[in-house]
This record gives C-alpha cells, structure tokens and sequence, in this order.
C-alpha cells in the first residue's frame, strides 16, 4: 500500500511538472512583448527595454523558468503588474469570502428541501390515519 501511495504522489509530481512546463512555454509562444503590451504601443523603445528587464524577460526562456520556478518554490508567486503589489500580499478569498463560499452547498441543500418537505409530511399523516382508522 505505501508503495502504490509513493507511485501516485511520485506521479502527481511528474504531472504538476510537466503542467507547468506546458503552461509556462506555451504564454511564452504567444507573439508579441510582454513590456510593450502593458506599456502600450506608443512608449519609448528605452522604457521597453527597462521593464524587459525589471521583469526578466530580456533572459532565455530556461533561465525565466528556472526563476520563476525558484521563486515558486520558495513562496515568491512574484508582483502585479497593475498593482505593483507582491501577488502573496493580494488576499483573493479573506476569512469572509471563504465562510461564503462553504455555506451555498448547505444552502442549495436547503432550497432543494423546500419542495419535498410537504410532500413528505403529507405521506407521514396520510400513513399514521390509515393505520389508526383500521
């Protein structure tokens, strides 16, 4: 049993690698500059080259991966573009968001309920007069 666990996990981690992989290679295919496309079409080619490198994509493409991987690995999911803000700090789902989001399941529970409690009462005093009457 440990074994078939080891195996499993050993293959997830291969799948998360070569996820990653894919995903990393394939936003990089795309045509066009990262730092011309969030600057515009119409900065200088000097602050183009700035934020090429600010951002490390002046560096071959291993070089990017091996980084952003590190960084990965290390806690570092690096900075916002628009923000400016280390994307660690963002707090995406606070404390509240999440008490929100576990709570529609019970709710939809609930909503599914509704209908069917009648129905369900009505069988259970239907059944309890048939037996008293007979």
């Amino acid at each position: 049993m440990t074994r078939f666990i080891l195996k499993r996990i050993g293959l997830g981690l291969i799948t998360l690698w070569l996820l990653s992989v894919l995903v990393f290679f394939l936003a990089n295919v795309l045509p066009g500059n990262v730092a011309r496309r969030v600057l515009g079409p119409f900065a200088s080619p000097e602050a183009v080259a700035q934020l090429n490198h600010q951002l490390g994509t002046d560096k071959p493409l291993i070089t990017q991966y091996l980084n952003q991987m590190k960084g990965y690995l290390s806690g570092d999911m690096g900075t916002s573009v628009s923000t400016k803000q280390p994307i660690s700090d963002v707090r995406w789902l606070t404390a509240t968001s999440m008490t929100f989001i576990t709570r529609i399941p019970a709710t939809a529970r609930l909503i599914a309920a509704i209908p069917a409690t009648p129905s369900v009462n009505a069988r259970k005093i239907r059944s309890k007069v048939a037996s008293t009457a007979s």
